[in-house]
């Protein structure tokens, strides 16, 4: 899972139809942006060009939020997950994807990046982007490719549910995800 809804403002924006193919790759926590096609808006992963521009982070639906399709969480654990793979996620078996699109804490691990080393080199306050780079359209990038959506804060480790930290029982924690701060729409 790529985005993590840590403190979001409110709701998100809604599910809306992907252009097509977009659901294919997509693990979540792109940057997302509309596309009229056909006199319809259609979700495209992109950069932001234009401060007017509606974005916000994709949210493929796979697991979090006890969903039908993708994973659903138990009170107790099953397998070592703690959840049961149900069906394919979100995006691609309806292909819609959810949008957040307000400013807010999010949660992001190191698959929504263009490049892993990039995602360990982050530093508090640097400017994160979505890639404007075939191949890696959305993807999370501090290189600039227009506006700039969010900003770094730090990398979290160790958000076990359980009051023992993996840290206090001797192991060592490992990056889980990075939060970000997403900007909004800034017009």
């Amino acid at each position: 899972m790529a985005l993590k809804i840590l403190q979001p403002g409110i709701q998100p924006l809604g599910q809306f139809s992907l252009m097509e193919d977009e659901a294919v790759g997509m693990v979540g926590g792109e940057v997302g942006v509309f596309e009229a096609v056909a006199g319809a808006a259609q979700l495209k992963k992109d950069s932001v060009s234009d401060n007017s521009v509606m974005y916000g982070l994709l949210d493929e639906g796979v697991a979090g939020y006890g969903t039908m399709l993708g994973e659903v969480e138990h009170v107790r654990a099953t397998w070592k997950s703690g959840a049961v793979v149900v069906g394919p996620h979100t995006s691609l078996a309806s292909n819609k994807a959810t949008l957040w699109t307000k400013p807010g804490l999010y949660g992001v691990t190191s698959d929504a990046w263009k490049d892993s080393g990039e995602f360990s080199g982050l530093a508090l306050n640097d400017e994160v982007y979505g890639s404007a780079t075939a191949g890696s359209l959305g993807k999370l990038t501090t290189t600039s490719d227009g506006v700039a959506v969010a900003l770094y804060i730090e990398k979290m480790t160790d958000s076990s549910l359980v009051s023992t930290t993996a840290s206090a029982a001797g192991a060592t924690p490992g990056v889980e995800y990075a939060a970000i701060y997403l900007l909004g729409v800034q017009a």
